[in-house]
């Protein structure tokens, strides 16, 4: 009875930690208006937090501000090499930026908690050609009150304002993503 009980208290902590990606966490963010899934929320206009302040340095040295793209959608990705989810997510989302479907919409990564040679490498091999912040620290991450600190990969569509309309918890849903993508180019 007790190995029972155990393996079905295991199956209960696989699944929670399967859904918030790598880690969990938690941080005050807005309400949200609409729950598409376990992990995608909507944000309703007034509830929106900006996050257009979010500036570093890129994988390659150069600086980025998301204030940079004020008037373009904006997916910004989490994510880090060491990663099991973000690993399998990567190729999708670096196939998505090069589509033409999401030629008006501009991709930025976060790569948190990584090194930088780990992370160039693993960029340039998921097919991942737009920019990535460099966030050895999580920094910058923690600035994302959004973004629960440990929830890697998440992913946020920012819309042309500078705030957060969508987020997603955990690895993305292509068809989800592309869905609350255009449907933000379309507002």
């Amino acid at each position: 009875m007790r190995v029972l009980g155990a393996v079905a208290l295991a199956s209960v902590l696989a699944s929670v930690l399967s859904l918030t990606g790598c880690a969990s966490g938690s941080t005050a963010a807005p309400s949200p208006t609409n729950t598409l899934s376990v992990g995608t929320t909507v944000f309703a206009l007034g509830q929106r937090s900006d996050v257009s302040a979010v500036a570093g340095t890129t994988l390659d040295g150069k600086q980025l501000r998301l204030t940079d793209y004020t008037g373009k959608v904006v997916v910004l990705n989490v994510w880090g090499s060491w990663c099991s989810p973000c690993r399998q997510e990567s190729p999708e989302l670096g196939r998505l930026a090069r589509s033409k479907a999401f030629k008006d919409v501009q991709f930025v990564g976060l790569d948190v908690k990584d090194d930088q040679s780990s992370a160039s490498s693993f960029a340039t091999f998921a097919g991942m050609s737009y920019p990535h912040l460099f966030d050895p620290q999580a920094r910058t991450l923690a600035e994302l009150k959004v973004v629960p600190p440990a929830a890697i990969p998440s992913t946020l569509i920012i819309d042309r304002s500078g705030q957060v309309a969508v987020r997603i918890i955990g690895a993305i849903n292509a068809e989800q993503l592309t869905a609350s993508v255009l449907r933000e180019l379309k507002a």
